[in-house]
C-alpha cells in the first residue's frame, strides 16, 4: 500500500510546476461522483464516476489529471491508487473519469470507511475544494468461497464449538482477536489465543475473524460455524 507520504510528495513537486491559470478545472457543481456504492463485500469491485467541470468560458482544456484514493478506516488515511487521466474537456463543460476500485480487508476496515479523492492537475488551478470524500460500509466477506491459503489457518472447516488458528512459523504473533458477523457486529474481543471458543448461540453461517498486531496491521479470515 502506498503510503500518504507519497501524495505529499508528489505535491511538493508539483508546486514546483508552473501553473497556468487561465484553466480553472473542479468537481462539477453537482451531481459530483456517480455510481458509488454505500454498501460493499470484501473484495467487490466498484466502477464509478468523477465528474470534472472546465470552468473556463473561452477555452479549451487539454492535459493531464490526477486522482488519488486515499481511504480513513480509523487509523490514519492510506493511499491505495493513483489514477491518471488525459483528456479534452470544452468551455463550460464537464466530463466523467471512471474509476475502479477493489474493496480489499487490507485497506478497508468492517464497518465504516471514508474515501477521499484528491485530484491534481499539473496545468490548471483546482475550483471548489481540493478532495471529494465519500462514506462506503464494508459489510464483511460474501459468499464467496476463501482462498487455499486462508482454508490451511483456521480448522477445522467447518467449526461448531471452537476453532484453531495456524500462525505460520516466522509470523509475528497477534495481540487481540475478534470475531465479527458477516454484517459487522463484534461478537467476541479478547487477547489473541490459538484456541476459540464459540457461542453455541451462534448461528451456522460466515464470521469473520479479525487479527490485531502490535504494530497496527489488522488480518481478516472467514470462519465458517456449522450446528
Amino acid at each position: 500500500m502506498k503510503r500518504l507520504y507519497s501524495l505529499i510528495s508528489f505535491l511538493v513537486l508539483l508546486g514546483m510546476a508552473p501553473v497556468y491559470s487561465q484553466f480553472t478545472l473542479g468537481f462539477a457543481d453537482s451531481n459530483q461522483i456517480t455510481n458509488i456504492p454505500t454498501t460493499a463485500y470484501y473484495n467487490d469491485q466498484a466502477t464509478y464516476f468523477v465528474w470534472v467541470k472546465n470552468f473556463s468560458s473561452s477555452s479549451t482544456y487539454q492535459g493531464t489529471i490526477w486522482l488519488y484514493t486515499s481511504v480513513d478506516s480509523g487509523n490514519g488515511a492510506d493511499t491505495v491508487q493513483i489514477d491518471t487521466f488525459s483528456v479534452v474537456i470544452p468551455p463550460n463543460d464537464s466530463l466523467p473519469l471512471v474509476l475502479n476500485e477493489v474493496y480489499t480487508p487490507n485497506d478497508y476496515r468492517i464497518g465504516g470507511n471514508i474515501v477521499v479523492i484528491w485530484p491534481q492537475a499539473m496545468n490548471a488551478n483546482w475550483l471548489n475544494g481540493s478532495t471529494l470524500p465519500y462514506p462506503v460500509y464494508i459489510l464483511g466477506y460474501s459468499s464467496v468461497a476463501e482462498t487455499d491459503e486462508e482454508s490451511k489457518r483456521i480448522y477445522p472447516v467447518p467449526c461448531s464449538n471452537s476453532l484453531t488458528i495456524r500462525i505460520p512459523p516466522g509470523k509475528e504473533k497477534p495481540e487481540h482477536v475478534m470475531i465479527l458477523s458477516a454484517d459487522g457486529r463484534v461478537l467476541l474481543e479478547a487477547p489473541f489465543s490459538a484456541t476459540l471458543y464459540l457461542d453455541p448461540e451462534w448461528s451456522p453461517g460466515t464470521y469473520i475473524l479479525e487479527l490485531r498486531y502490535h504494530s497496527g496491521k489488522r488480518e481478516h479470515l472467514r470462519v465458517v460455524k456449522a450446528q
